[in-house]
């Protein structure tokens, strides 16, 4: 568990606050099972209420964002409705982008919007904070080519996400029985005594002794500052990440490149084991040039320096088979990086480019240790 800051939630926000077993919407609709994640170690632009919740109505269990009041009152439906409409036109959209099933206003004095969401796991940021070290390389993988997946759809469409963080990508369960009650805090979580939370941990299970499994799906979600290429840009959608970025990038503001730039900045720290609190590229910003040769050699050698820093021997990543990359396959993914991150615009892959890497066209095996 990381030592890492934690961020409290304003006191002007006025969230909206339910205890487990609180009922709560029209026709008392859903029965609170508990809070999603505690918004005080949840950084502020995700600390809305979120709970997993009983619908009553289908019986299954969902995920609830109730915004608070300043958010419900600038929610800017007619936007927000035509972006997840347009999403809905793709039939893989389903598969990775978090789409609000429904939206309502809770009959309460302050007459929060209310989003109902299918069942979701933790937020990456979450899964990073509580694994400092390094996931196996086939959650790397799976979750790498999700998120670009989830890109691509939104640029096919026009549409810039505007917001890509850590915590814009959400794990969900699809093998799990939403409607199981049992099922769902097993791979949930236990409720944490001191806040009602749910106690995800870096497996994105409620077992702290399970490996990571690949029973997952990333799925990108908070539309919010999403736009169509050609509207007015949110006057919230904005980059403000450390490390480098070329200029084009700090000058012009959202746009499908800094979609993927940030993305590619999320997986770099991935790829190293770096930190949540940190940023590679705070460190070895150098590594960045406009030519995508020179990009790869230094990423390489800064992956392989972190990856293998303070690992006894027999875990070095020499072969395959240990559930690491072996010095090959963190040359593909290396060279995946950097065609993503070279400062050079014209070399710069989109999305779909980047699906169709080497890195991504066979699947990884799962090593022995790895199905344990």
């Amino acid at each position: 568990m990381t030592n890492g800051p934690r961020y409290a939630v304003s006191s002007k926000s006025k969230l909206f606050k339910a205890d487990a077993g609180t009922v709560i919407g029209p026709d008392e609709r859903f029965n609170i099972l508990g809070l999603h994640h505690s918004a005080a170690t949840t950084p502020l632009p995700t600390a809305q209420s979120t709970y997993i919740a009983q619908d009553t109505k289908t019986n299954e269990f969902v995920t609830l964002t109730i915004l608070n009041d300043e958010e419900t009152v600038s929610y800017q439906e007619t936007s927000q409705d035509r972006i997840e409409n347009t999403l809905r036109k793709d039939s893989r959209a389903v598969d990775h982008v978090i789409l609000a099933a429904d939206s309502l206003i809770l009959e309460t004095p302050s007459a929060n919007r209310c989003l109902v969401h299918e069942l979701t796991g933790p937020n990456l940021y979450m899964v990073l904070e509580l694994n400092d070290t390094f996931l196996p390389a086939d959650w790397i993988w799976k979750a790498f080519k999700d998120a670009l997946s989830s890109l691509a759809i939104l640029h096919a469409r026009k549409m810039v996400h505007g917001d890509i963080r850590a915590w814009s990508l959400v794990i969900t369960y699809s093998k799990v029985d939403a409607a199981n009650a049992d099922q769902v805090r097993n791979t949930y979580g236990p409720l944490s005594e001191s806040n009602g939370a749910f106690e995800f941990n870096a497996t994105g299970t409620g077992n702290e002794q399970m490996r990571p499994n690949l029973d997952f799906q990333l799925k990108l979600h908070r539309l919010d500052q999403a736009f169509i290429v050609g509207d007015n840009i949110p006057d919230t959608a904005q980059y403000q990440l450390p490390g480098p970025s070329p200029p084009e990038i700090q000058s012009t503001g959202p746009t499908p490149a800094t979609d993927i730039w940030y993305l590619a900045s999320i997986f770099l720290n991935l790829a190293t084991g770096t930190p949540s609190e940190s940023h590679f590229l705070d460190a070895n910003g150098s590594a960045l040039s406009s030519s995508i040769s020179s990009t790869q050699e230094a990423l390489y050698a800064a992956a392989y320096k972190q990856r293998t820093y303070m690992r006894p021997e027999s875990e070095l990543i020499e072969e395959s088979g240990s559930g690491d990359f072996s010095v090959d396959e963190l040359r593909v993914l290396s060279d995946l990086l950097a065609h993503l991150l070279v400062t050079d615009p014209e070399q710069r892959f989109t999305a779909e480019q980047a699906l169709q890497h080497e890195f991504f066209a066979v699947q990884r095996p799962v090593s022995a240790a790895a199905e344990e």
